[in-house]
Order: structure tokens, then C-alpha cells, then sequence
């Protein structure tokens, strides 16, 4: 157990999720596009919202509400498309960076924990760790409260 490996994981856990939150910045939340579409579907929300406010309930009202409804989901469908690249390099950054972490950390104890988990989260502390004390962590208990 050394604490460098137990600060080093906790670093590289926050670089990764200060990288996967700038790549999410570049790709989507910056771009007009993104910012077009977003307030389309705030203004088209509030239309919404105030027909069913002002609903008089009979039938021309109620296909008019049917259809803005449609609009809005059309247009979050929309909005998810959009964001669709960012959330597919986040994925692969992550697994390749549990790959890395997984092939440094490995089997190894990176931390003492004050406490003995309970059992489903056992598993995950005491993870490809040798030994039977299950007050030792595995990097995977660190990063996944990290994240």
C-alpha cells in the first residue's frame, strides 16, 4: 500500500473527468448549432406549457397539445443526436483509460480503508486483490466514487 498510488489514482480520475468534460464542451455545448436547438426546445417547452395552461379541453385544443408534444420530443430527440458524438468519445476514453488503470494498478493494494464495506461493495473494494483483509482497497473502489 503505498499513498502515491492511492493521490495518483485519485489525479489521473480527475483529469479524466476534467478531459471528458472539455471534449463535451468542444464538441457540443460550445457550438451554435447546440445553443440553436436548445433554445428551440426551451421556447417550444413554454408554448407547451402555456397551452395546457390555458386548455379548454375540447378537441381542437387537445390535437393541437397532442401535436406540440410531438414537436418536443422530435426536437429532444434532436438535441440527444446532437450530443451523441461527445457521449461516444467519452465512452471510448473511459474504457481505455480503465484499461490503463487496470493494467498499472492491478492486483494491487492502493489504499487502507477505515472501515470493512458491506457485501456487494466488497466485491468492488477487494477487487483481484490477494488476501483475505477486506479493509484493503483496489483502485477500482477509488475511481468509481471519483467518477
Amino acid at each position: 500500500m503505498a499513498v502515491p498510488d492511492c493521490i495518483s489514482i485519485i489525479f489521473i480520475s480527475l483529469c479524466s473527468s476534467m478531459f471528458t468534460t472539455f471534449v463535451e464542451w468542444l464538441l457540443v455545448y460550445r457550438t451554435e448549432g447546440y445553443h440553436r436547438l436548445k433554445d428551440k426546445v426551451d421556447v417550444e417547452t413554454k408554448k407547451l406549457e402555456k397551452m395546457k395552461e390555458e386548455d379548454t379541453f375540447d378537441e381542437k385544443s387537445r390535437r393541437k397539445i397532442e401535436k406540440q408534444e410531438a414537436d418536443l420530443k422530435e426536437l429532444n430527440t434532436e438535441l440527444q443526436k446532437f450530443r451523441m458524438k461527445a457521449t461516444v468519445i467519452v465512452l471510448f476514453s473511459t474504457i481505455a483509460l480503465f484499461n490503463l488503470m487496470s493494467n498499472v494498478y492491478d492486483a494491487r493494494i492502493v489504499a487502507k480503508l477505515p472501515f470493512q464495506p458491506i457485501g456487494f461493495v466488497t466485491g468492488m473494494s477487494h477487487r483481484n486483490l490477494p488476501g483475505s483483509d477486506m479493509t484493503d482497497c483496489a483502485y477500482m473502489f477509488i475511481t468509481f466514487w471519483l467518477k
